[in-house]
């Protein structure tokens, strides 16, 4: 056990978990934020920094937002992990512009890739184990209600985004 606490070192000490690392998260994201925005002035470097060191310092000195950010970085993490696994996935079956397969096949390989990831996930979190020991629980059909829900405004929220199709411009006078 000692060993374990001597090897992780500086990740392990609580303030580099509770002060640095949150610390670098704001400061790096207002930072870039203002940058891109834009909204201290076109080419204020100087003065973006100085903001996002104060709002990363003020951050870092109020405990409540430290442990929210702290309890919300994991579950980012991971979910920015298997986004881009989509990602990288969905481009190796021809998601790009120049992609060779046609939109149909792209459409059936992109949801037997999200059914894939979706089970993945599942899998990797305990889910199948959990499902196992919880099916026959009382409450268990309300739990596979809500998932079927779940299930259906997904799908209608999916249908109603992609199938907006295109719409002719207006020439605005006579043709």
């Amino acid at each position: 056990m000692a060993g374990e606490q001597a090897q992780l070192g500086i990740f392990a000490h609580p303030f580099f978990s509770q002060v640095i690392l949150p610390f670098l998260l704001i400061f790096t994201v207002v930072y870039a934020i203002l940058e891109k925005s834009e909204i201290l002035g076109k080419g204020k470097r100087q003065i973006n920094a100085i903001v996002s060191l104060v709002i990363g310092l003020i951050v870092v000195g109020v405990p409540y937002a430290v442990g929210v950010i702290t309890r919300l970085i994991p579950v980012i993490s991971v979910v920015v992990v298997i986004l881009l696994l989509f990602m990288l996935m969905f481009g190796f079956i021809g998601g790009g512009e120049k992609g060779g397969l046609g939109p149909g096949m792209r459409i059936a390989f992109g949801i037997l890739l999200g059914i894939t990831l979706i089970v993945s996930v599942i899998w990797a979190v305990g889910g199948f184990e959990w499902f196992a020991t919880n099916l026959g629980t009382p409450g268990a059909s309300d739990f596979w209600q809500s998932v079927i829900m779940f299930g259906i405004i997904v799908t209608a929220i999916s249908i109603a985004v992609t199938s907006g199709g295109e719409k002719k411009p207006s020439t605005g006078g006579a043709d």
